[in-house]
């Protein structure tokens, strides 16, 4: 996020945790128990325009508006809900090509970002999607960052790796959604999953040693 994904320090980084992961895995070798390795990244990463950052396009009553944003896009959570057709119009009406703007009854499917996904109530009335390098910050915009649709910043592609005696060695595999860990990691410790959840076997099928 400091330096941004191609700066000499994140190359630093880098190499840190990899030096760490082979001590660790040196280490656990040692007690000769047999134990499974997975390394992942929830996200990647991306340069961002730190110099251009996105603000609000309208002046917001924040008496009547609460806003939530974590860069790659904002939440407006309307108190009155007889506000917010008049509110995304006016947006609507000074969008760019810099970010697109939604009420969550319509944010594209693609996304998986509406009131039918949230499970939480944690998404706003309207949204506000930077499209990346473009980031919304009131301050100093970081040099990297995430958040942004996968299939378009394709940076935002994550690290998978894994190594163990119920893993299958030599093998690449395809990119696949991470939502598909979950269940490998509980088909490996025989762990039944009793909730909804959006992952398959898919994964599995495809790394562990039957």
């Amino acid at each position: 996020h400091s330096f941004g994904p191609d700066a000499p320090e994140t190359k630093e980084a880098v190499q840190f945790v990899d030096q760490s992961i082979k001590k660790l895995n040196d280490e656990v070798a040692k007690t000769g128990l047999k134990v499974n390795f997975v390394f992942v990244s929830d996200h990647g990463m991306t340069r961002i325009d730190d110099e251009n950052p996105l603000k609000l396009p309208i002046k917001i009553d924040e008496s009547k508006v609460q806003v939530a944003s974590n860069g790659s896009y904002v939440s407006l959570f309307v108190k009155d809900k007889n506000d917010i057709e008049s509110i995304y119009k006016e947006i609507k009406a000074v969008q760019n090509n810099t970010f697109e703007v939604y009420k969550t009854t319509n944010v594209p499917s693609k996304y998986h970002f509406d009131k039918k996904n949230d499970r939480y109530n944690r998404i706003g009335d309207i949204i506000l999607i930077a499209h990346s390098p473009n980031y919304f910050s009131n301050k100093n915009a970081p040099k990297g960052s995430h958040g942004f649709y996968v299939k378009e910043t394709l940076e935002m592609k994550a690290t998978f790796m894994a190594w163990g005696p119920n893993i299958k060695s030599g093998k690449e595999i395809k990119v696949f959604p991470n939502t598909e860990i979950y269940p490998m990691l509980a088909k490996i410790l025989g762990l039944p999953i009793q909730e909804k959840i959006d992952g398959t076997n898919q994964l599995a099928n495809k790394i562990l040693v039957k």
